[in-house]
């Protein structure tokens, strides 16, 4: 059975990752203004997928999150810086 997920940030490599113990999924961002100010924007740059036995890059590039989502998590960054 798979463990619960896990959710880092890395504010010197700006990186998320979300993680089970299985596989791990590694975000690379442009967030706009930097922290640790409130983000205004997030771009999502790469994602990485790793498990056991290898990493994927998923293809992901360029994604604009939108508005809405960076303003509902915006909050939280204060919380992982």
């Amino acid at each position: 059975m798979a463990e619960p997920w896990t959710f880092n940030f890395n504010p010197q490599e700006q990186t998320f990752t979300f993680s089970n113990g299985h596989v791990t999924f590694e975000v690379a961002p442009t967030i706009e203004p930097p922290p640790p100010a409130p983000p205004e924007s997030v771009t999502v740059d790469s994602v990485n997928l790793t498990n056991h036995h290898d990493t994927f890059a998923l293809g992901l590039h360029d994604l604009v999150v939108p508005p809405p989502v960076v303003e509902h998590v915006a909050p939280h960054f204060d919380l992982l810086i």
